[in-house]
């Protein structure tokens, strides 16, 4: 009877330690992702948003660079918390997203995304969560 007791003894003990190991592992593999990620499933990211887009029929995509507006011209675009500035000679894509009639919001309090809606306008306001919604000039000219 004591040998059965050791033996499980021993392998609970075995499996305590992997399953540590594994969690140690996975925890260390999560990546951070900055707010306002697509990718991040954090409060403060937009992984559910781009997620609820895609379920309801709409082509969510990263933009990866101001040529892809000019290649694929998106009707609505949500730029959310940038992490890079928009060079000036990107500023025409994003103003085409405008001149035909398309929907684009900035959201975010970093300096890039109050810089992006400098360049391009905007007139921000400020919410208690320091949303920055912009609304151009340009929208009523299409």
């Amino acid at each position: 009877m004591k040998d059965w007791i050791r033996a499980g003894a021993y392998l609970l003990g075995v499996f305590l330690l992997l399953s540590g190991v594994a969690w140690l592992r996975a925890r260390d593999e999560t990546e951070a992702f900055p707010a306002g990620s697509s990718l991040s499933s954090q409060p403060d990211g937009a992984r559910a948003l781009y997620l609820w887009l895609e379920e309801n029929g709409a082509r969510a995509a990263r933009l990866e660079s101001a040529q892809t507006l000019l290649r694929t011209p998106p009707r609505a675009l949500l730029v959310i918390q940038p992490l890079f500035p928009v060079l000036p000679t990107s500023r025409p894509a994003f103003e085409g997203v405008l001149e035909r009639g398309g929907l684009l919001v900035v959201a975010g309090d970093s300096f890039f995304a109050e810089n992006l809606a400098e360049q391009l306008g905007f007139g921000l306001t400020r919410g208690s969560e320091r949303i920055a919604l912009a609304s151009s000039p340009l929208a009523g000219t299409g």
